[in-house]
């Protein structure tokens, strides 16, 4: 039977190729296949994270951050930098504060090293449109410049994500985005994020999550580093 098909449209290929709705089809067939291929594996890579966020959840008995709003000095640049070679570690006990709407995501922690000023920027990259489960090239945002120094033994908490009032994208309802909202840097569906905490003789220190905008009713949602498997990838950027 299926020999037959294919024979008989290898001898009327021609005749069909002539007629204008045959394309019509193929093409409608082909956008159609596309669709479903693209939105199973997309699919299946949120069930995956949804999974490995019940885990993580369950780790830390599901308790969310109560973030505190801190003043922010908001400013952003979308130009890429090459990373350093010099490492530092100026926050430990890292923590993330999400669930809030009006404060949708902070990250803070507990200095361990002292520095006259620190940077605190994103390379945030978030998958292509119609091309799966492919991310784009990160984008640089700029988000705070603490430029008091940072004393050993102290705490900082910065806000990552802001809502916007008026929201630059209409389509995006409520709009959260990376840094000043003015700057257009939407928190999109799901988000690869590497914190590039800056001290004041460029030494740099990174921090790698996973952010998911919308997942279970919640504005945001971040999985840590120790919960993804393509973190190894851009660690080798820092080598």
């Amino acid at each position: 039977m299926l020999a037959d098909s294919i024979e008989w449209l290898s001898k009327n290929w021609n005749v069909l190729s002539s007629a204008p709705w045959v394309f019509a089809s193929l093409a409608m067939l082909s956008a159609a296949i596309t669709y479903i291929v693209g939105t199973w594996f997309k699919n299946s890579e949120i069930a995956i994270l949804e999974r490995r966020l019940t885990e993580h959840e369950k780790k830390i008995g599901s308790s969310l951050a109560e973030p505190a709003p801190p003043s922010i000095d908001r400013k952003s640049d979308g130009a890429a930098t090459p990373l350093p070679k010099h490492r530092a570690d100026f926050l430990r006990n890292i923590q993330y504060g999400w669930g809030d709407a009006q404060i949708p995501l902070t990250l803070s922690g507990s200095v361990a090293t002292t520095t006259d000023r620190l940077r605190v920027v994103l390379d945030v990259s978030s998958p292509m449109l119609g091309l799966g489960m492919s991310f784009q090239p990160a984008q640089f945002v700029l988000i705070k410049e603490l430029k008091d120094a940072i004393v050993r033994g102290g705490r900082i908490e910065v806000q990552l994500v802001f809502r916007a009032v008026n929201s630059p994208n209409p389509g995006f309802s409520p709009a959260f985005f990376w840094g000043d909202p003015e700057k257009n840097y939407p928190v999109m569906p799901m988000n690869k994020v590497r914190v590039r905490l800056i001290g004041g003789h460029g030494d740099e220190q990174h921090i790698y999550f996973f952010a998911l905008a919308g997942l279970g009713g919640q504005p945001i949602t971040v999985l840590p580093e120790s919960e993804l498997d393509w973190v190894h990838q851009w660690r080798a950027q820092d080598m």
